[in-house]
């Protein structure tokens, strides 16, 4: 179930984090003893990537609750087992998807879902499950923090990071690959967005969060999406086994993606700075910026 390049990165990424984890190390490795060999290597993946803060602020079983969640679904589930492996470990394994608080939901989430899309293929699935974040969620602007998807379920309402977040989990507890997709500032009103993205037989297809259409790749943002200065999505470690999107930069191992070429017109430019005598300025900066939020 685990290959023994995901073995090695896992310990070494858990041995890098030693340090962090001083007071907390011997009942990490404590706990792993309880483990089988396959739940040990996802949880040093998961301890060995996380925010350090996750590591003193949730307790090891919680992890587990994902980590043996996610396995079941491996072996039981044809269209999570046929995943390419950095892809389920990104996409349906991991805990996190945005700044959420973290509680042991995945099993609950695959109790409301698991009967609704019985026998449905992976697309029909995908569109149910959104009617059924629909039923249960609806758009309310809240503050800046990003609840976690079980507080979601009890409001009943949320802004769009936090209807991603909910849809997010929701497509992961039954084993499809989904993440959170983002543009940080629209070019045509002071505003920023979320929406999900999903993995069908290798492709990725777009839907609005707690926002269904009969159809994939249709949303209310499809066309302010065609002028957004930027579209990414982001992975917590930089695990990978075949080819990669185009990568925008990391901070530690949060790597994020660019995805604007996906939905807009995009071609690369060629910006050069010059002095008076037409030479090239060694080391000048350009600043492609929009007007925003007051700011630019």
């Amino acid at each position: 179930m685990v290959s023994k390049h995901l073995q090695e990165y896992a310990f070494m990424k858990f041995q890098e984090r030693r340090k962090y984890y001083e007071l907390i190390w011997e009942k990490i490795e404590e706990s792993l003893k309880g483990c089988t060999e396959e739940e040990a290597v996802l949880m040093r993946f998961l301890y060995g990537t996380m925010p350090v803060r996750d590591a003193g602020e949730y307790d090891f079983s919680v992890f587990l609750s994902y980590v043996r969640h996610s396995l079941w679904l491996r072996k039981n589930i044809a269209w999570c087992r046929e995943l390419r492996e950095d892809l389920f470990l990104h996409h349906v394994l991991y805990y996190r998807i945005n700044s959420e608080d973290i509680s042991d939901c995945r099993g609950f989430f695959y109790g409301q879902l698991k009967e609704r899309i019985q026998g449905m293929t992976m697309e029909e699935a995908v569109i149910e499950i959104n009617y059924w974040c629909a039923e249960h969620i609806t758009y309310e602007a809240t503050d800046e923090r990003t609840v976690s998807p079980m507080t979601m379920y009890r409001c009943g309402k949320g802004r769009c990071g936090e209807e991603s977040v909910f849809t997010v989990t929701a497509y992961r507890s039954v084993g499809i690959p989904a993440r959170q997709v983002y543009t940080p500032r629209w070019a045509h009103c002071d505003d920023n967005h979320a929406w999900v993205e999903v993995l069908i037989s290798g492709k990725w297809y777009f839907l609005g969060a707690c926002e269904p259409e009969e159809k994939l790749n249709r949303g209310w943002f499809t066309v302010p999406s065609n002028r957004a200065l930027l579209i990414h999505t982001r992975n917590f470690s930089d695990f990978q086994v075949g080819a990669t999107e185009e990568l925008l930069g990391r901070e530690d191992l949060l790597t994020y993606y660019n995805r604007t070429s996906f939905y807009a017109k995009t071609r690369k430019l060629t910006v050069t700075v010059i002095d008076r005598k037409g030479q090239p300025v060694p080391d000048a900066g350009v600043a492609i910026e929009i007007l925003n939020m007051a700011e630019y």
